[in-house]
């Protein structure tokens, strides 16, 4: 029986559809092993959760050193993007940030591939010129002595791209609980991000930092961007 012209153009629109996925598929694919590679390496070691000390710590404070029970060593893979910034509980929209994409691996399954989001600039609605944390980048370019000046203006993606260029390695302290005493002085910091994280922890530690037996977190998977708090450690070599 022969196809009717009708058919005929719904089995092609299923053919390219089928192509498509494919496509998408091997290209998906090609990215997580062109990224696998940043983490590959023995310098990098299997441990994505560390202990860390702010020695001292790059945001007003009055305190000399803060200990953060968990530290995070990533790898950038260069790649930058606008993301922006919403009450967890009404919508509202409270700012434009830049969310820098790192990858890590961890003890819990080092041959896989974790993808870690990083809030490193944020600005507010009513004052988008002003970037609301700005020690982040003033401390990652000092720790790898990059020649940018940082402030308190608002940097490009390309700036931020070439602070934190592909295959640079960094021990990032993640901003997950609020209640912090250390903390005190980061009024605005804290009250937008708790307005983001919809409480005063990220929305799903205990997903994103699971406890082992042993008692060292392993790494889990973030529900949403991670606001850093500082960037102590430029890594690589």
């Amino acid at each position: 029986m022969a196809l009717t012209a009708r058919t005929k153009v719904l089995i092609g629109v299923v053919l390219l559809v089928e192509l498509i996925l494919i496509a998408v598929g091997v290209m998906y694919r090609q990215s997580i092993n062109r990224d696998f590679e940043l983490v590959a390496d023995e310098f990098f070691g299997y441990s994505a959760v560390l202990d860390t000390t702010l020695d001292p710590p790059s945001f007003p404070t009055s305190f000399e050193s803060l200990w953060v029970p968990y530290g995070l060593k990533v790898v950038s893979t260069g790649e930058v993007s606008a993301y922006q910034m919403k009450d967890r509980q009404t919508g509202e929209i409270l700012g434009n940030s830049i969310v820098l994409e790192t990858v890590t691996r961890d003890r819990s399954d080092p041959q896989r591939l974790k993808r870690l989001p990083l809030i490193v600039q944020f600005s507010l609605v009513g004052d988008p010129s002003r970037n609301v944390m700005p020690w982040v980048l003033e401390r990652a370019v000092k720790e790898s002595s990059k020649n940018v000046t940082v402030g308190n203006k608002i940097l490009s993606q390309d700036q931020i791209s070439q602070i934190f260029p592909r295959g640079t390695i960094w021990g990032v302290a993640p901003l997950l609980y609020l209640n912090i005493e250390e903390l005190g002085q980061l009024a605005e910091y804290l009250a937008y991000t708790r307005r983001y994280y919809g409480g005063s922890e990220y929305p799903n530690v205990a997903r994103l930092m699971v406890e082992s037996p042993d008692h060292h977190p392993l790494l889990g998977e973030p529900s949403i961007p991670i606001v850093v708090l500082d960037v102590p450690h430029y890594l690589s070599e």
